[in-house]
């Protein structure tokens, strides 16, 4: 199971649908457990960022200063901590981003863009990636190979 720690509130209808959709196509291994955290000031947000992780979680946060990746790239990342055992912990920060505290708990930054894009087009975007993350992993002609 994989954890998506997110701050904010109920996205758009449209997006929400969209979750939905990859989240019902996705396997047990990455089943998902949504967190979120209420729209705050930063530290308050942090505090609760950190407070719902734990020490052995492998925590990738979302931010525009992050690695690009690829899909493929994105695939092994996950597969190598997988086969390690740890728990998978994604974090999407607040509008005004997170703080250093929670940029220096994460093992891993990933830029999705160079574009800066809306809270829950993020998530949106996250999910998909992650249904295409089994498919690739599962070798379906989802990710045309």
């Amino acid at each position: 199971m994989l954890k998506i720690i997110v701050v904010g509130k109920k996205t758009e209808p449209f997006i929400e649908a969209g979750i939905e959709n990859y989240e019902k196509r996705l396997g047990r291994q990455f089943k998902l457990n949504w967190v979120v955290v209420p729209n705050s000031n930063k530290a308050d947000e942090a505090q609760m960022i950190l407070r719902n992780l734990k020490l052995d979680d492998f925590v990738i946060l979302l931010d525009e200063t992050g690695k690009n990746l690829s899909s493929l790239e994105l695939a092994d990342l996950l597969m190598d901590k997988f086969n390690g055992a740890r728990n998978i912990v994604f974090v999407v920060g607040g509008a005004f981003g997170v703080t250093d505290g929670v940029k220096k708990r994460a093992d891993f930054i990933w830029s999705l863009s160079r574009l800066v894009f809306p809270h829950s087009i993020a998530w949106l975007i996250l999910v998909e990636q992650l249904y295409r993350t089994e498919k690739i992993l599962a070798k379906h002609p989802y990710h045309h190979f």
